[in-house]
């Protein structure tokens, strides 16, 4: 098939719910909503705990002087863990998330963007679009776009911030001053009604965690229907990996030449106090953007 060169693989196991997937300092990286951890894995899928926090740890990414960023989705807060192992507010969110922040990805300059839901789903709220918040290097936050049906995985591309909106089935490309919006793909209809149990039933492709490959293609996990696939600007999809049987696709990353993915029982199980999520790598044809031996 188109961009995959195997199977997946089994890379790491006794996840909870392991969300905001990174390649960073040749480790991957993720964050277990549930364990309240965040962690960076050895190449034979061995964790290491890099932090732990009173808290959903979410989005990850990096500041330019190798600062940790973590989004904590409850408290409504980035944290930043510095090299020397300090962990500091970065920027406090409250007052301009009316949602829990959720996904998260920080440019080169170290400028982040993180999305919040816009209402309290777990609680079950009624639905109510949610926004993402830019913020600068030095803390600073302002609302960069509002509107989005669930910002939900985001990747800097162009010039642009390409965000899936999971509740409307498709991404929006969003200039990097919020003035300009387009549909970078959709990838289905959008739902009857702006309520929750229409938008789960109707919506054929929930796009959740993503990634950029060099081409401009992402890959992106379609959480609600046991799959991954390669989608290009427009929406023609290119590739799709099945999850193994009874699990989602959750979150994806992208190293030189392979694809990480976490996968878990279905969206709406109860993930508390499990250890049943797991890592999957995939070999694929083209590799993160700027990677050798593409």
């Amino acid at each position: 098939m188109t961009g995959v060169l195997g199977e997946p693989r089994l890379f790491a196991s006794g996840g909870s719910f392991l969300e905001g997937l990174r390649r960073h300092d040749g480790r991957w990286w993720a964050s277990d909503f549930h364990r309240g951890v965040v962690l960076a894995f050895g190449t034979d899928g061995a964790e290491q705990e890099i932090l732990r926090i009173d808290d959903r740890p979410s989005g990850l990414g990096w500041l330019p002087d190798g600062s940790l960023l973590v989004v904590a989705m409850d408290s409504r807060r980035i944290l930043r863990r510095r090299p020397d192992g300090t962990v500091t507010v970065h920027a406090d969110l409250r007052a301009l998330a009316p949602g829990p922040l959720n996904d998260m990805v920080v440019d080169a300059t170290g400028t982040a963007y993180v999305g919040e839901y816009g209402f309290e789903l777990e609680q079950g709220a009624p639905f109510a679009t949610g926004s993402v918040i830019a913020v600068a290097p030095d803390g600073a936050a302002e609302v960069l776009a509002t509107d989005l049906w669930f910002p939900n995985g985001a990747v800097v591309a162009g010039g642009e911030l390409v965000v899936g909106e999971s509740f409307a089935g498709r991404y929006t490309a969003i200039s990097l001053d919020g003035r300009r919006r387009r549909t970078w793909a959709r990838l289905a209809p959008p739902p009857s009604a702006p309520d929750v149990a229409t938008i789960m039933s109707e919506v054929a492709f929930m796009p959740d965690g993503c990634a950029l490959d060099a081409d401009g293609h992402l890959w992106s996990c379609d959480s609600t229907h046991q799959r991954a696939c390669l989608v290009a600007e427009g929406g023609e999809i290119l590739a799709e990996l099945a999850a193994p049987p009874g699990m989602q696709y959750f979150a994806c990353a992208l190293g030189p030449r392979e694809l990480l993915l976490s996968a878990g029982p279905p969206f709406g199980s109860d993930h508390a106090g499990t250890r049943d999520s797991v890592l999957l790598t995939v070999p694929v044809a083209v590799g993160v953007p700027g990677a050798k031996g593409r």
